[in-house]
């Protein structure tokens, strides 16, 4: 199971890495063979999307991963942390996103639905 999330505030990049509270609990990890990048607390993972300022917009969790101490960490930086599941996830926009949202009755018709 996955689940993303986007930060209200984008947090420029540098802002973690030079932050010595959020990094001696949390490693940023690139890895460029995989082209990800994620944060890492010793145990679980957490991927992130930058927009082409450099500042991180979006996470990303999957698989079993347990997100909650590395998002702690992100929210003393000034910025909430919205999951998918929640109504305020869709009115965060950003030009540099890689979620893409697709409602089902958008792309086909209800009727079509019912008859399966």
């Amino acid at each position: 199971m996955s689940t993303y999330y986007k930060l209200t505030n984008p947090i420029p990049l540098v802002n973690f890495l030079s932050n010595e509270k959020f990094i001696n609990n949390v490693s940023v990890i690139f890895n460029h063979e995989e082209n990800a990048k994620y944060f890492f607390d010793g145990k679980n993972y957490v991927h992130f999307a930058l927009d082409k300022h450099g500042n991180v917009i979006e996470l990303y969790r999957y698989g079993g991963n347990h997100p909650d101490f590395i998002i702690l960490k992100i929210l003393h930086f000034k910025t909430d942390v919205v999951s998918e599941h929640d109504e305020e996830f869709n009115n965060i926009y950003s030009n540099d996103s890689k979620i893409i949202t697709v409602n089902i009755n958008e792309i086909t018709n209800r009727e079509e639905i019912k008859k399966w």
